[in-house]
């Protein structure tokens, strides 16, 4: 991929960038083809005594492969180190010989902390450079959103993968409907309220008369198919493929653009 003009000290920034797209472009290109072979399956089962039936959702291979993990890591380390050479950028523009040692781009959810560590991470960056950086932290945003931030979910994201590989799940969610055929008539429609997690077993109650089944009946899902993180984190239902990309645009879109009049 040819990179942008860049201007003078953002090299490093715009090719660190560009290859983040490459990575979330082998991402995308390997969770499709896992998608298309992890098909979920329903097994029917009915209590005659109390006429209950059931459908069980499993799925049989339902880990994405680690090399997915390992494109998500590739990703994240890009993505936020462009962050950490913009800010040696910003530093050498006024000082081409620093080494930028400690320097880095903060990201903090939490005032004390920031406030603490601000002056040494920032150090020699113009000061009209760290008023921008002031307004992009997390911990500006209303208590409740400050973990929805995409710099905060880019930082978490990265520093976990620094340790571990992501814990990757394949679910069904987004709308989640079954389609359940009838010996007679059209098929019936459950809608689902509940994402389907394939690492899993899920129990699906069936309404109506149990005879009007097929025992073994061939069950179609709709729905939105993805990859998630497996955590408790707010932005937990949302699928990787749409978290990386809401963190590729916000440094892209919203920060980069910021900070390049300090490099003309």
């Amino acid at each position: 991929m040819p990179l942008p003009d860049s201007l003078p000290w953002m090299e490093s920034v715009d090719a660190k960038i560009a290859r983040a797209r490459v990575h979330l472009s082998t991402f995308e290109t390997d969770v499709g083809k896992f998608i298309e072979q992890a098909r979920p399956r329903f097994i029917r089962k009915v209590d005659h005594e109390s006429t209950k039936h059931w459908l069980v959702f499993f799925v049989e291979d339902p880990y994405p492969p680690i090399e997915l993990s390992v494109v998500i890591g590739d990703f994240l380390y890009n993505l936020r180190s462009a962050l950490d050479n913009l800010i040696c950028g910003l530093v050498r523009k006024g000082n081409p010989t620093s080494t930028c040692s400690g320097r880095q781009f903060p990201i903090f959810i939490d005032r004390d902390k920031y406030l603490a560590k601000r002056s040494r991470m920032l150090k020699g960056v113009p000061k009209e450079a760290c008023t921008l950086i002031d307004g992009l932290q997390p911990q500006c945003r209303p208590e409740t959103t400050r973990e929805l931030d995409p710099l905060w979910i880019l930082n978490t994201l990265c520093n976990r993968d620094k340790h571990r590989a992501a814990n990757l799940t394949f679910c069904v969610n987004k709308n989640v409907e079954l389609l359940v055929p009838l010996r007679d008539g059209p098929p019936l429609h459950v809608k689902l309220p509940q994402i389907l997690y394939a690492d899993q077993v899920d129990t699906i109650m069936l309404p109506g008369d149990p005879s009007l089944i097929e025992d073994n009946v061939q069950v179609q899902i709709k729905g939105r198919s993805s990859i998630n993180f497996r955590s408790t984190d707010q932005w937990a239902e949302r699928s990787v493929d749409e978290l990386l990309v809401t963190c590729l645009q916000y440094v892209e879109e919203r920060i980069i653009p910021s900070f390049k009049p300090f490099f003309r």
